[in-house]
């Protein structure tokens, strides 16, 4: 008996251990795509004032935000709008954000379908 119950606590932290990682890896993720934002609105203040004042950029991680405003942004990005723009730089952050967002949804699924079948594992138990 206390040989069956070491595996099944072996089992228990071995699926706790995998739980844990790819949560971190899922906020690591979200902090990279958060920074890559953060330096792509400071690119578009340099260059587009205006255009930074209609994304609401002083607003878009604290503050009243106005999400209309802010979505135009992320719009614009997973539209491939970007594509066109004349400042190269705004173009590689783009597209750095389109790859971080798919890497985070990813990231996310992952980690609910770890977390349900975890739950229908200690469930069938």
């Amino acid at each position: 008996m206390p040989q069956r119950n070491r595996g099944g606590s072996a089992m228990t932290l071995f699926a706790i251990s995998i739980l844990i990682t790819i949560f971190l890896f899922t906020l690591l993720n979200s902090l990279r795509f958060k920074s890559a934002l953060k330096t792509l609105l400071f690119r578009i203040r340099q260059q587009d004032p205006g255009w930074y004042e209609r994304i609401d950029g002083d607003h878009f991680f604290s503050g009243p935000a106005n999400d209309s405003k802010q979505l135009s942004l992320f719009n614009y990005i997973a539209l491939n709008r970007f594509e066109n723009h004349p400042d190269p730089i705004i173009v590689q952050k783009c597209r750095r954000l389109q790859t971080l967002f798919k890497r985070c949804m990813r990231c996310l699924a992952l980690l609910f379908s770890y977390i349900c079948l975890l739950l229908i594992y200690v469930g069938s138990h």
